[in-house]
C-alpha cells in the first residue's frame, strides 16, 4: 500500500515566507513610484528657497497716490515665475510675475511705467508699481509676500 506523504511543515513555512517577501516587493514598487512621483513636484520649491526676495530698501507705500511699490531680487537661479500676494484691510489679491513678459492688472514697471512687465533673469532686480486704489483698496496695504517657481 501506498503512503500518502504531504508537504513538511519545513517546506511550508518556507513557501509563506517566499510569499510574502514576493507581495512586500510588489507593494513597495508601486508606493516608491508613486512617492518619487509626487516629491518630484515639491522638490522645485526647495532648489529656490532663499533665492527669490522682496527687497525691503524698494518696497514702500506712497499714500498719496494709492501705490505700493515692491522690488524682487532673483538670485543665481532660474525663476519660471512668482506668486505676489498683496493684503490689507480685509482685501486681498494674488497675481502671478512670468519669466515672459506681459500686462498684469494695476502693475507697471518703475520708473518708466511700462504696462509689460516680466520677473527679473537670474542675479537680477526689478521695481514695480502696484496700484493700491485700481485693486480695490480702501487703506494701507498690511503686508505683500512672494513666492517663486524654478524653471525646469
Amino acid at each position: 500500500m501506498l503512503k500518502k506523504r504531504g508537504i513538511s511543515g519545513v517546506i511550508t513555512v518556507v513557501i509563506l515566507i517566499a510569499l510574502v517577501l514576493t507581495i512586500v516587493g510588489i507593494v513597495w514598487a508601486v508606493v516608491n513610484n508613486l512617492v518619487k512621483g509626487e516629491l518630484g513636484s515639491a522638490e522645485s520649491c526647495f532648489g529656490i528657497f532663499g533665492e527669490v526676495n522682496l527687497n525691503s530698501r524698494y518696497t514702500c507705500y506712497n499714500s498719496s497716490m494709492q501705490e505700493l511699490l515692491f522690488s524682487i531680487n532673483i538670485g543665481d537661479v532660474d525663476v519660471d515665475e512668482a506668486l505676489i500676494g498683496v493684503s490689507g484691510q480685509g482685501t486681498g489679491v494674488s497675481f502671478k510675475l512670468s519669466s515672459q513678459a506681459g500686462q498684469i492688472n494695476n502693475v507697471v514697471t518703475y520708473p518708466n511705467r511700462s504696462a509689460s512687465v516680466r520677473l527679473p533673469s537670474k542675479n537680477s532686480g526689478f521695481t514695480y508699481i502696484f496700484n493700491m486704489a485700481g485693486a480695490g483698496f480702501s487703506g494701507n496695504p498690511d503686508s505683500i509676500s512672494i513666492e517663486g517657481k524654478e524653471a525646469l
